[in-house]
């Protein structure tokens, strides 16, 4: 009788314990499946192109890339401002330092974490030495991309200028 009530006596929580973890774990995959349904995936676009086209051709449009950079220079505006913009787009030959006006230019602007502000402008029209693409919307605050694709005879590049402000959205500057 006397073990009987030792045995009452003596608390094992390690029972407890196991049972409140299995909870916990539960709890926690809760609110992981929850964070995951609210923010969905966003393909990355920076080729302007399907994923499954840039999987298939990753190999080729690098090895554009990469001539594409030798030869050509790809510049942009230094500042956006809130509200509507004209981006200038200049594509400028190494070679020579003279414009190139007969590239097939198409912009992306986007936000780095949505597609939901997307603006994608095909075949801008070139004009006093810049491509020009009118009524750029620049309706949230904080980090926007910029992301032109330039075709000239065979080669393809692209480039990705990121922006960051408030008010007047500056260019920010990064090593290749």
């Amino acid at each position: 009788m006397e073990s009987l009530k030792k045995f009452i006596k003596e608390k094992n929580y390690w029972p407890h314990t196991v049972i409140l973890m299995i909870v916990g774990i539960i709890i926690a995959s809760g609110f992981t499946i929850k964070i995951a349904v609210e923010n969905p995936v966003h393909e990355d676009d920076i080729f302007l192109d399907s994923y499954q086209n840039v999987d298939e051709n990753i190999n080729e449009i690098l090895i554009s890339q990469h001539q594409f950079i030798q030869k050509y220079e790809i510049k942009v505006n230094d500042k956006l401002t809130f509200g509507e913009n004209d981006l200038k787009i200049k594509v400028i030959d190494k070679s020579n330092g003279n414009l190139v006006k007969d590239a097939n230019v198409t912009l992306l602007v986007t936000r780095p974490e949505t597609t939901k502000f997307d603006q994608k402008i095909k075949n801008l029209k070139y004009k006093n030495g810049s491509y020009i693409a009118n009524s750029i919307k620049i309706e949230k605050k904080g980090r926007w991309f910029v992301m032109p694709k330039v075709t000239i005879d065979e080669l393809t590049g692209f480039e990705k200028f990121e922006y960051n402000g408030t008010q007047i959205f500056e260019r920010i500057y990064r090593k290749r």
